[in-house]
């Protein structure tokens, strides 16, 4: 069995789960073959390398990616090429990364078969729903359209904990009543009804650091739970949320230093291959 078709959906799935390093990188980076570049960045921890090539000809493209392949499998690692299922395809690499305006993932999935990893550009869970072929669900949103008021004026009229109360009949009501994807609010763990409910559905937790979260939010963020001194306070929720998030996810997602592409993109191919395993 040749090196480019001995992996399973299984191994690909449990490679990516474990990644924290992507690489893409064109045909001939700098006039260099992309060999050269890949191999000592394999070295240095690499662990998904996406061949992204617009300008080559399909038959250079799917040259190089079969000298890609045998190198980012020799290191344990994997290999997605952009856009071009067909290319992928002939090459064996382990997936292919499309995006808006090029083919549908069910084109990708009938081209690759159920093994191979389907990424997909989106920007939004509106975007990663369409992708799945489901409709998205956003609690708060459910929470503000209920109240005729925003989550932060809830929280400044009335508490957290009756915030709390509504979170957690709002996550009820959505996890009987909706069967697509369903963002919930960073707080909703604290509820053990809620951990309870999570559990019997398929949850990916998308972790961040103290450094990461304070960059995107501002040290001057006006979020109910961050005034004050809104490091030292961000520091005691994460302590507080991400044991239990961990507690009922089925995957975790490290979205420090990467953008929403990248993140949306893990998370489609994680749920795409448990899917496919267990059709």
């Amino acid at each position: 069995m040749d090196s480019v078709s001995y992996r399973a959906g299984a191994e690909r799935r449990e490679r990516l789960e474990r990644a924290r390093l992507y690489l893409v990188i064109e045909s001939a980076p700098g006039g260099r073959p992309a060999g050269e570049v890949v191999e000592p960045a394999l070295e240095g921890g690499v662990d998904v390398v996406q061949l992204r090539e617009k300008r080559a000809p399909a038959e250079e493209i799917a040259a190089v990616g079969s000298d890609l392949v045998r190198l980012c499998h020799r290191h344990g690692a994997l290999l997605v090429v952009n856009d071009r299922p067909d290319i992928a395809l002939a090459c064996g690499a382990d997936g292919v990364h499309v995006g808006q305006d090029d083919v549908t993932v069910e084109e990708a999935r009938a081209a690759l078969g159920p093994d191979a990893i389907i990424g997909l550009s989106t920007h939004s869970v509106e975007q990663i729903a369409a992708a799945l072929g489901v409709e998205a669900r956003d609690t708060d949103a459910d929470i503000e359209a209920a109240q005729g008021r925003t989550v932060a004026e809830i929280f400044v009229d009335d508490g957290e904990q009756h915030f709390r109360g509504l979170e957690a009949v709002a996550v009820a009501s959505a996890l009987v009543e909706h069967a697509g994807v369903l963002a919930a609010g960073g707080g909703a763990v604290l509820d053990a009804d809620t951990r309870a409910a999570l559990r019997a559905h398929r949850v990916v937790f998308l972790d961040v650091g103290l450094a990461e979260s304070s960059r995107r939010v501002g040290l001057a963020a006006s979020r109910p739970l961050l005034v004050g001194n809104v490091r030292g306070r961000m520091k005691a929720l994460l302590d507080q949320r991400r044991p239990l998030y961990a507690e009922v996810a089925d995957h975790v997602v490290d979205t420090d230093g990467r953008d929403v592409d990248a993140v949306a993109a893990d998370v489609l191919a994680l749920l795409d291959l448990r899917a496919g395993e267990s059709s």
